[in-house]
């Protein structure tokens, strides 16, 4: 929903999830209108994450790309987390993959140290530029040093690369070797 711009548009948002909801996903990405964070106009990005959330109403879970590339400061990064939060996200998620700067770990870091100190159970999505299993490896590390070595689950964790599907198949069939990859 809202892909891959992150339009501000609230009612055109809300009708694409409900269609989602109708058509019968359970879960659904949608990119907060990162732009207006960076504006300063917050409001333009909660109204449209109301919309959306109002559409989609739990059990369906939402996903709330931050477009952490294009956001690039510190400050912008927790106030779309902030946002994200407060709007009901069930996970945030760092990249549509569709700008420069996908995934970097300070953002994902950025990222959890905001689901951490929210309390609630919202999980984290890695996504953009991730594609080896020393990428995948360090944001695990990472989880695991933000939020302790339990929290890493499927349903509070998860990589949105599908150029680390083919790094973890070749591993699997014994055709790679990557260094750092132990354990994951």
């Amino acid at each position: 929903v809202n892909f891959p711009a992150g339009g501000e548009d609230p009612a055109a948002a809300a009708a694409a999830a409900a269609g989602a909801v109708a058509d019968g996903v359970d879960e659904i990405d949608m990119v907060l209108p990162w732009r207006a964070v960076l504006r300063g106009e917050p409001a333009a990005a909660e109204a449209v994450l109301r919309a959306v959330r109002a559409a989609a109403p739990a059990p369906c879970r939402l996903k709330v790309i931050l477009e952490t590339g294009g956001l690039k400061r510190r400050e912008a990064v927790e106030e779309a987390c902030r946002i994200a939060l407060a709007g009901g996200a069930d996970f945030l998620k760092t990249s549509t993959g569709k700008v420069a700067q996908g995934a970097t770990r300070e953002a994902a870091r950025v990222m959890l140290e905001a689901i951490r100190a929210g309390g609630a159970s919202v999980g984290l999505k890695v996504a953009g530029g991730v594609r080896s299993l020393a990428d995948a490896a360090g944001y695990l590390a990472l989880a695991d040093a933000v939020m302790g070595s339990q929290w890493v689950t499927p349903s509070t964790f998860r990589f949105g690369a599908s150029g680390l599907l083919d790094a973890l198949e070749a591993a699997l069939a014994g055709r790679a070797g990557e260094p750092g990859a132990a354990g994951y």
